[in-house]
């Protein structure tokens, strides 16, 4: 955060502030010589005090409680449906994480946005995971939920 202003030296010249801020704080007003959080423009007549206020800037929380709130899942049919929810979201990403073949490394997690329900079919025999992470502005969950079940 800064305030800048010159002054030429001579009596009864004007003198304008500016505020600026740094990142993650905003400008809250001024006080003195100058009031209010719109422009300050000091006529310096005598030596004149002037003070800007800056607050720190909100951040909103991350979601929490994610949940899975009901799943279904057939091995016989070879599918996989899942309901879940996100307190304090703007958005849902899920991801399903297949079986790890034998002599294969554990595939990345990639999570792309999501709706629910979600259903997965056509699902090949294995162990599976779903996972799910509510999102918004200040980024996701960071208890993200999952439920890991068989396929035969």
């Amino acid at each position: 955060m800064s305030v800048s202003g010159t002054a030429g030296g001579q009596p009864g010249t004007s003198v304008t502030l500016t505020a600026a801020p740094a990142a993650g704080s905003r400008f809250s007003g001024w006080s003195g010589a100058c009031a209010g959080s719109g422009a300050c423009t000091v006529t310096m007549t005598s030596d004149r005090g002037v003070t800007a206020s800056f607050t720190l800037a909100s951040t909103p929380a991350r979601p929490s409680h994610t949940k899975i709130t009901k799943s279904t899942i057939s091995a016989k049919k070879h599918t996989a449906s899942f309901s879940f929810s996100a307190k304090g979201a703007n958005g849902v990403q899920c991801e399903l994480i297949p079986p790890t073949r034998k002599g294969h490394k554990k595939p990345k997690v990639k999570f792309s946005p999501c709706k629910s329900p979600k259903r997965y079919s056509q699902l090949k025999a294995g162990k599976y995971t779903f996972a799910v992470e509510g999102v918004n502005s200040a980024g996701a969950d960071r208890h993200r939920v999952s439920k890991t079940f068989k396929i035969d």
